[in-house]
């Protein structure tokens, strides 16, 4: 009787054990606990490398900025920081390299910076001299030039965000005389 007792015993152990083997590796997938998945970051040269097909049937294009080489939204599921906007806001760009003007022309596959001469347009709110700067292969700091914005100097440098109507000179090298730097 007890052997018969023992038999049934283990295999209810067994049958037991061959149940949880399998809802242990069945209930995880089933379970959202809401975290993110991991996706891969995009390389990109312009922003028309970063387009993503987001909605119910992926029919609907979403733009997205491409910075610093990488696209900065690289699923459906992650926040944009730089959303696409309709509404422009519009500034006045000089830069200057040792007293002479420097002609800035962005990449016509750039969908957020677009460069006209002087004037810049930003289709984006949010987006820093450091981004437009960006777009035309230049960078700015303390070290490697100045920034005046409205006639006055900005310390924010590439963190500095135009608003519509700013006119803003940045001037790398020899500075001879303050009265130069004026935005005319």
């Amino acid at each position: 009787m007890r052997k018969k007792r023992d038999k049934l015993f283990s295999k209810i152990l067994l049958l037991f054990l061959v149940v949880m083997i399998v809802l242990g590796f069945t209930v995880p997938g089933f379970i959202d606990d809401g975290q993110q998945q991991f996706v891969e970051p995009r390389i990109c040269q312009t922003d028309t490398d970063c387009y993503l097909m987001c909605g119910e049937e992926s029919d609907e294009p979403v733009t997205v900025l491409c910075s610093q080489n990488l696209c900065q939204q690289n699923s459906c599921q992650e926040g944009n920081y730089y959303p696409y906007s309709n509404e422009v806001v519009t500034f006045e760009l000089i830069v200057e390299e040792n007293g002479e003007k420097v002609d800035l022309v962005g990449n016509e596959k750039d969908i957020f910076i677009k460069f006209s001469g002087e004037k810049v347009s930003l289709f984006s709110s949010g987006l820093s001299l450091g981004h437009v700067l960006e777009k035309v292969g230049l960078k700015i700091d303390s070290e490697s030039g100045n920034v005046f914005v409205n006639d006055e100097q900005n310390y924010a440098y590439s963190e500095f965000v135009p608003e519509e109507g700013d006119k803003i000179r940045i001037v790398y090298g020899e500075m001879e005389d303050n009265d130069d730097l004026l935005i005319n």
